[in-house]
């Protein structure tokens, strides 16, 4: 019953699909039904894209479930596998070559941000994988040697060349691993660049208030001495403010008699007041 909801939104999709092609273009209401169908799929288009997110999230989980190596050791260097930006991609059983001629047997997870390379471990542990190493994308690449069945992948640490059953399977392997690594990097300099100006404006706004000698808010000046006329930093607006004019907690931190009006608790307290004014 709960899939109902979900299964209906297609069918109005459908739905209005019919209906403008049997409505007169001058027809009144044939704006109407164009509009309305074109939301309505960008609805079911939120919708499928929310399914297959809740999906990939399930089969990380799946997949933490069969890794039996630590989290936070040299081959798995991360915390948690399942996280809410990581997505499941591709999956897949290879060969990695160890030259001369010794041969291996090798599983490789590959999500939005790393790869997983894995062994399988004993048949007494069906099902569950060691990871040898965990590539990370932004610092990977890949490429395809001269045999046909081949293909590499290096990063500062480690270099391996994978053996699969056919050119075509390669090629899929290099074409997927090629957009997803390409998508990264652009993901990580953007978040890099991002994470920059967020350290520029907080120094900025560090300096500002540490030249600041007067309240933002009653412009009083700061004194040591007088516990009021301390310097405190608001939290909501980041400027410098004397203790009698921030007097007030938001998520337990510190916030200014300003931000403290703009917020819903500063608003919710006021309307209280206002009300109990106009009770009395």
């Amino acid at each position: 019953m709960l899939i109902l909801p979900i299964q209906r939104v297609p069918r109005y999709v459908l739905l209005l699909k019919e209906l403008i092609a049997l409505t007169p273009p001058d027809h009144p209401d044939f704006a109407t039904l164009q509009s309305a169908s074109a939301k309505i799929e960008v609805i079911a288009q939120d919708i499928n894209k929310s399914i297959k997110e809740a999906e990939s999230r399930d089969y990380c989980i799946q997949i933490q479930q069969k890794i039996d190596t630590k989290f936070g050791t040299v081959a798995l260097p991360i915390s948690n596998l399942v996280e809410a930006h990581r997505k499941f991609v591709k999956e897949g059983i290879v060969i990695k070559c160890i030259f001369p001629n010794e041969r291996q047997n090798k599983k490789l997870f590959l999500f939005n941000d790393i790869l997983l390379l894995c062994t399988s471990l004993s048949t007494f542990r069906s099902g569950k994988y060691s990871v040898d190493h965990t590539f990370f994308l932004e610092k990977t690449s890949v490429a395809s040697p001269l045999t046909p069945d081949t293909f590499e992948i290096r990063d500062e640490s480690m270099h391996c060349i994978f053996l699969v059953e056919s050119s075509e399977v390669k090629q899929d392997w290099l074409i997927t691993l090629g957009q997803t690594i390409t998508l990264q990097k652009v993901q990580h300099e953007e978040n890099r660049s991002r994470g920059i100006a967020f350290t520029r404006d907080l120094m900025a706004k560090e300096q500002v208030f540490n030249e600041a000698t007067k309240c933002t808010v009653c412009q009083k000046d700061f004194s040591f001495f007088f516990s009021t006329r301390r310097k405190h930093l608001c939290r909501g607006c980041y400027h410098a403010v004397c203790s009698d004019c921030s007097d007030n907690r938001a998520a337990e931190t510190r916030i200014c008699d300003t931000c403290w009006t703009k917020s819903a608790s500063g608003f919710l307290s006021s309307a209280m007041v206002l009300l109990k004014s106009l009770d009395n």
